[in-house]
């Protein structure tokens, strides 16, 4: 004997329901794992680069002044002339053993350009390159800075996608649960 025609569409409609709630927990499942696996990881990576630049800015910046204090000081009129040094400074040995050291009056100063080269350089050459860094710099910062709020829009998009889905196997379920009760 053939099933009444309600019957047939009830459990049509049943199984289609289940479809879409696997489908949607499926799909939770996916965004879930490309957050942890691939937007996360990315995300801190460009934080990290750009606190990285800001700090070797400060940095920077910090070498500026310096550099402008041992201008002025070595190249100032007391230099030289009494016999006594222009600057009396600390020197890095490096592992933060300092020694005491006096700058006699000079024209240039030494410039690490890193990986182990150095450059005798004027004050104008040293001026220079610090500008030029400290745009570098700032461009990268800048750069991940962007980078990261178009991140965080993409996260805070699947993010609602996510709670879209989950909203709507609940709306499901709920709705199934009354049919069942009828």
């Amino acid at each position: 004997m053939k099933k009444p025609a309600s019957a047939d569409s009830t459990a049509e409609e049943d199984h289609q329901t289940s479809a879409t709630r696997e489908e949607a927990d499926a799909a939770i499942d996916k965004y879930s794992r490309d957050l942890e696996k691939r937007l996360y990881p990315a995300l801190e990576t460009t934080f990290s680069l750009r606190d990285k630049a800001l700090a070797q800015l400060a940095e920077l910046e910090q070498t500026e002044r310096g550099l402008r204090l041992v201008e002025r000081e070595c190249c100032s009129s007391r230099g030289g002339k009494s016999g006594k040094p222009a600057v009396e400074t600390r020197v890095n040995l490096g592992e933060n053993f300092f020694v005491r050291a006096e700058a006699q009056r000079t024209a240039t100063v030494v410039l690490d350009l890193g990986l182990g080269v150095l450059a005798e350089v004027t004050f104008s050459e040293a001026n220079k390159f610090v500008q030029e860094r400290r745009q570098m710099l700032r461009r990268i910062a800048d750069s991940n800075t962007k980078k990261a709020t178009k991140m965080q829009a993409m996260v805070e998009g699947v993010m609602k996608c996510i709670s879209g889905l989950r909203v709507q196997t609940l709306a499901q379920q709920k709705n199934a649960s009354l049919d069942d009760a009828d």
